[in-house]
């Protein structure tokens, strides 16, 4: 019986240091997802697929070895969904920037977290769901956008301004001149 025992233990301890070996470090996780995120368009539509897989699995290690309430893991969902994007899958691409707006949004208070992406993230959401023609959402994410970055007093914010101008816009296009000008005076 305590030979059993023995085996069983060894059997248990070399499982737990084959798991543990199957976790990246963070830093080079978050290094590989810098890396992938400053290809150019092009090199992004062309390694799509296989981005998509390594990422994916960048995904299954975070959540196994990491916490996913942190700028990393964020910053990871958001890749994913800007390789859908690429991939023209725009609601794949807007379903992970929603993921990604909600752990930020959940861990506002957090050390762990950059509220300044929330800007760009619902500036590039209201560009997916334009691709996907639904207005209402569209402005939607552009509203809080603007309203994200009035809070953090980021008026300088590129996606700020282009926000601006898709609301302006909008207004523009369903004939509400008041509104237009309303806006375009912020």
């Amino acid at each position: 019986m305590n030979k059993k025992a023995a085996i069983q233990l060894i059997a248990i301890v070399l499982l737990a240091g084959t798991l543990h070996a199957q976790c990246s470090s963070k830093d080079s996780i978050e290094k590989d997802l810098n890396r992938i995120k400053v290809l150019t368009d092009s090199q992004a539509r062309a390694q799509s697929r296989e981005n998509l897989v390594k990422l994916i699995e960048y995904r299954k290690i975070l959540k196994k070895c990491f916490s996913t309430n942190d700028s990393t893991y964020t910053l990871l969902l958001r890749q994913i969904g800007w390789t859908y994007f690429y991939m023209s899958d725009y609601f794949n691409a807007a379903e992970h920037f929603k993921q990604s707006i909600d752990i930020i949004t959940a861990n506002a208070n957090s050390p762990a977290i950059r509220l300044k992406v929330l800007i760009g993230s619902y500036y590039w959401l209201s560009t997916f769901y334009d691709s996907l023609n639904n207005v209402a959402e569209k402005i939607n994410a552009a509203d809080k956008c603007i309203r994200i970055a009035d809070t953090l007093k980021a008026f300088s914010n590129l996606a700020f301004i282009r926000s601006l101008y898709t609301k302006v816009e909008y207004y523009y296009d369903i004939g509400d001149y008041y509104s237009c000008i309303d806006n375009a005076r912020s």
